[in-house]
């Protein structure tokens, strides 16, 4: 799914591109004067501008939970591993004879 989505965001910037590139040709073609141009692709410029930070926001979102979720399993790891460290030493030290603290 993750996958999907990403395909679509593709798309959806390749299409914004290909239509700011379009548009500009259309605009040098037709012959308007050289301000209105600038006006145009700025505000194309921008709106891609904000798609992708607005992507980025999501991904950056969306990768801080991942994060946070194997932080969990890391931790939850880690204290597992310790207690059964702490109990084969104890083992270890039973069997073996020696006293342990």
């Amino acid at each position: 799914m993750d996958e999907e989505k990403h395909q679509d965001d593709g798309f959806l910037l390749g299409f914004i591109l290909g239509a700011l590139v379009g548009a500009a040709l259309s605009y040098v073609v037709a012959g308007e004067n050289a301000e209105e141009i600038r006006k145009k692709l700025k505000r194309g410029g921008r709106a891609v501008l904000q798609q992708l930070g607005d992507l980025a926001d999501e991904e950056k979102t969306k990768i801080g939970k991942e994060v946070a979720v194997v932080e969990k399993q890391a931790a939850r790891e880690i204290s597992d591993l310790e207690k059964t460290g702490k109990t084969k030493i104890r083992r270890f030290f039973l069997h073996s004879g020696k006293k342990v603290s």
